[in-house]
């Protein structure tokens, strides 16, 4: 597995960080943030969602976001049909009971 071109490297702890630019400061210096997992490809998929900004800060989620960006997240991994039916059960099972609670944090 190819791991160039990600900025992920393993920490003396045995965790995986990945860091990614989050904004820049006036004078054009690189803000950096970091996400933290314990294997490889968790931390590449966190840094991917962090990169777009799909990850929650320190606000919680709630059930119909956090199934929007796991959906999102697994949308290229998975047939199309599986991901309609994803979503079809989704929106016929869980939205209506569960989709607007929000996580204890």
């Amino acid at each position: 597995m190819s791991r160039r071109g990600e900025n992920i490297f393993k920490r003396k702890d045995g965790r995986w960080e990945g860091r990614y630019i989050s904004s820049y400061t006036a004078n054009g210096k690189a803000k950096y943030l970091s996400v933290y997992s314990r294997t490889y490809a968790e931390c590449s998929q966190k840094l991917q969602l962090a990169k777009v900004d799909l990850l929650p800060k320190n606000a919680p989620i709630t059930v119909g976001e956090l199934f929007a960006v796991w959906l999102a997240n697994r949308k290229s991994c998975i047939k199309p049909s599986s991901y309609v039916n994803y979503l079809t059960m989704y929106q016929t099972y869980i939205s209506d009971r569960l989709g607007d609670i929000r996580s204890i944090n």
